[in-house]
């Protein structure tokens, strides 16, 4: 996430404050949030909260999958089972799906699944590939079967 701007007061606030704000936020109304904060000698609108509310949300989100990416990535080298590209995509697809869910995000949940299935999609192509017949210049043979001819006498069984 980028570096909130030295002009946001709310953004700028220190940690433990934004997490108070956000808190009182949680079980109060916009305008009592408003309140609270000018009672705290900080002055900000409405909107100004709003967004300072989405946005620390927002940040709480992505340093939680963070914190699981990292997590995971660890936990893997220490079993010694060092994470490929194939591992490192299906732990993103399962960061970004937890997040969706974590968010009731159904577009975000949709898009996670298109891409583990066109992904699983690809690696079964290229399993093919590498498993086809090829003829001596190493061009894909043509797989016919053998068809047995139809006599008059089995036709129809």
């Amino acid at each position: 996430m980028t570096k909130p701007r030295a002009h946001a007061k709310l953004k700028t606030l220190p940690d433990q404050l934004q997490a108070d704000l956000s808190e009182f936020a949680r079980n109060h109304t916009l305008v009592q949030t408003v309140e609270w904060l000018q009672a705290s000698g900080i002055s900000a609108s409405k909107s100004t909260v709003s967004e300072f509310l989405r946005w620390y949300r927002e940040r709480q989100r992505f340093e939680r999958s963070q914190k699981l990416l990292r997590a995971e990535i660890i936990d893997a080298i220490a079993e010694d089972r060092r994470p490929n590209e194939d591992a490192l995509a299906r732990l993103g697809t399962t960061v970004f799906g937890v997040s969706a869910i974590e968010n009731l995000d159904p577009r975000a949940w949709c898009s996670t699944q298109q891409l583990a299935l066109r992904r699983d999609e690809l690696n079964l192509k290229a399993r093919r590939a590498q498993t086809m017949p090829t003829d001596k210049t190493g061009a894909p043979k043509e797989i016919t079967r053998d068809r047995q001819p139809t006599s008059p006498n089995t036709a129809g069984i």
